[in-house]
C-alpha cells in the first residue's frame, strides 16, 4: 500500500504506521507542495451537528484552509475548532489524519539539527502530532490550550512552542509551503489495528456481508469459510478459517488463522497462531494470539490472552480482556499478569525478534507433532497400541 506514494516522493521521508492499513479512493498520485504534509480522509468542511454525528471530536484531525494550509488539532469539538481555528482563514475542508506523513529532505536536515541533542544521547520521546505538527500549524495560544487537554503544563507547552518556532525561523521554506494535508478520499478504506479494541473491531470485520468487508477479504485474500486448511468443526456461513487444522468443535462467528488444535468450541472470537494439544474454548470477544498450550486452552468471555516468547522458546503468557484500555493500564499489573505491559516491553527493547520468532515457531511445531503423534497412535489397532506400550515397558 505504501509503495504506490514513491513516485511522487523523491527526496523526502516518508513515514508510515505499521498498525495500520489503508486502501485509498483516490489516486495517490500527487506533486508535492508542502516541506510536510500528512494524509487525511478529507471531505467538505461540515457542521456543528456533522460534525458531531461524524465523531470528530474523537479523533486527531486536520483543518485545510483555501490557501491549501493545514493545522492539526486534536479530539476537539465542533466550538473549540472553530474558535482555535479562527485565525487560519476560511476552512475548506476537514477530515481524520491517518498519522502517515512525508517531509522534505531540507526540512528533515533542520529537524535533525534541531533535535541533535536528544538523538545523540538517545533520550526524550517526542510523538509527531503534539510536537511537530501542532506547533508548526497552530498559533501560541491555541496549541497551550490544546497540550492542556493532555495534561500538559503550559510553561513546558511555551518552552516547545518557541523551540520549534526558532528551530525553524531561518528556514527557507522557498516555493512550498510548510504543511499540507494529502486526500486519501473520503470514502478510503483504514483500518487501524493500534489498539485491541481496533484489533478486534477489524479482524471481526472479516465476517461482515458489506462492500468494505468484502473488499477487505480480497486485500488479505482470506474468503469466508475454509481456505488451507483441514478443519472437522462445524463452521457456520459468517466465520473465516484459513490455514488451520482443526480435529472438531463448533466455529460460529469467528476468525481463525494458523491455528492447530484437537477440538476448537469458537464464538464470536479471534485465535491467531494457536497451537494446543488438546481443545480450545474460546467464547464471546475472546482473542488468543501466538500461545502454546500442550493441552487444553480455556477461555471464558472477553478473555486476552498473547504469548510472548523469548530467544529460547520459552512462552510468557500475558493476559487481558477485550474491554481493558491497554493504554491506561499500561503501568499496571492486570488479570493475573505477574507485570506490567510496560514491564514486558521494556525487557524486550533489545530482543532480536528474528530469533525469537524462530523459537517460537520451533515451540509451536513441538506442540503440533506431539498432537499429531498422538492422532497416529489412536488411530492404530488396539492390540498395536498395547504392544507399543509393553515394548516401552
Amino acid at each position: 500500500q505504501t509503495g504506490v506514494y514513491g513516485p511522487c516522493r523523491k527526496g523526502r521521508l516518508s513515514v508510515f504506521w505499521g498498525d495500520q492499513v489503508f486502501i485509498p479512493s483516490i489516486s495517490p498520485t500527487y506533486e508535492p507542495a508542502h516541506h510536510a504534509d500528512i494524509l487525511v480522509a478529507l471531505g467538505d468542511m461540515v457542521s456543528k451537528q456533522e460534525w458531531e454525528d461524524k465523531g470528530y471530536d474523537k479523533y486527531g484531525l486536520i483543518a485545510v484552509n483555501k490557501d491549501n494550509q493545514a493545522a492539526q488539532v486534536e479530539k476537539v469539538s465542533f466550538d473549540t475548532a472553530t474558535r482555535i481555528l479562527a485565525n487560519f482563514g476560511e476552512l475548506k475542508s476537514v477530515g481524520t489524519s491517518l498519522g502517515s506523513f512525508s517531509v522534505s529532505k531540507e526540512l528533515l536536515a533542520v529537524f535533525l539539527e534541531g533535535f541533535s541533542q536528544e538523538l545523540s544521547t538517545k533520550t526524550g520521546k517526542l510523538d509527531s502530532d503534539p510536537h511537530l505538527w501542532m506547533p508548526l500549524s497552530l498559533g501560541e495560544e491555541e496549541y497551550v490550550e490544546l497540550m492542556g487537554q493532555k495534561d500538559v503544563g503550559a510553561e513546558e507547552s511555551r518552552a516547545h512552542y518557541k523551540r520549534m518556532k526558532n528551530m525553524l525561523s531561518s528556514f527557507d521554506m522557498g516555493s512550498k509551503g510548510l504543511f499540507g494535508a494529502v486526500d486519501v478520499g473520503g470514502s478510503a478504506c483504514w483500518w487501524d489495528y493500534g489498539q485491541l479494541k481496533w484489533y478486534q473491531k477489524y479482524c471481526l470485520r472479516m465476517r461482515d456481508s458489506d462492500e468494505e468487508a468484502q473488499l477487505m477479504r480480497k486485500f488479505y485474500d482470506i474468503p469466508l469459510g475454509t481456505q488451507a486448511s483441514s478443519c472437522g468443526a462445524s463452521l457456520d456461513g459468517a466465520s473465516c478459517v484459513s490455514k488451520c487444522n482443526i480435529g472438531s468443535g463448533s466455529i460460529t462467528g469467528s476468525v481463525l488463522m494458523d491455528v492447530d488444535a484437537e477440538c476448537v468450541e469458537a464464538d464470536d472470537a479471534i485465535l491467531v497462531g494457536v497451537s494446543a494439544g488438546g481443545k480450545v474454548v474460546a467464547p464471546k470477544g475472546a482473542i488468543v494470539y501466538n500461545v502454546t498450550a500442550p493441552g487444553d486452552l480455556i477461555l471464558t468471555e472477553k478473555d486476552v490472552q498473547v504469548g510472548v516468547f523469548d530467544t529460547k522458546g520459552t512462552m510468557k503468557l500475558m493476559r487481558s480482556a477485550s474491554d481493558v484500555d491497554g493504554g491506561k493500564a499500561w503501568k499496571k499489573t492486570v488479570n493475573g499478569n505477574a507485570e506490567s505491559f510496560e514491564a514486558v516491553y521494556k525487557a524486550n527493547l533489545t530482543t532480536d525478534v528474528s530469533v525469537v520468532e524462530k523459537a517460537s515457531r520451533e515451540t509451536h511445531e513441538e506442540i503440533r507433532g506431539d498432537r499429531k503423534k498422538k492422532g497416529l497412535l489412536f488411530g492404530l489397532p488396539p492390540l498395536i497400541v498395547a504392544g507399543g506400550v509393553l515394548a516401552l515397558g
